[in-house]
């Protein structure tokens, strides 16, 4: 599994995209030069599947932002959005499988 997370959203719509793995158990906590870390806070999320080609992905985030959240029974909560692709069922651009997770309340 491939994770990915949109943070630090500016109001232009600029965001920042990490790729990364989650920390084991085996972690000490530590973490080389240029590495960061991002803890995704404990809370609701909805997940949405994209399957696909690639371009589907970001097609999904206009859909997600502009048609369901605001016809939604929530909102927004806080903390970035995340994305975990399953690269075994993948095959770049042309089939991705992608769960994209957004905070709600």
């Amino acid at each position: 599994m491939a994770h990915g997370i949109s943070c630090h959203f500016e109001d232009d719509g600029r965001f920042a995209f990490l790729v990364g793995e989650p920390a084991t158990a085996a972690w000490d906590g530590v973490l080389p030069e240029g590495f960061t870390q991002v803890v995704l806070p404990a809370g609701r999320y909805a997940c949405f599947t994209v399957v696909g080609p690639a371009s589907g992905v970001p097609d999904a985030g206009r859909h997600i932002y502009g048609c369901w959240l605001p016809r939604a029974d929530v909102q927004r909560g806080e903390g970035p959005d995340w994305e975990v692709t399953d690269v075994r069922a993948s095959a770049f651009p042309d089939r991705l499988h992608v769960q994209i997770f957004i905070p709600v309340r």
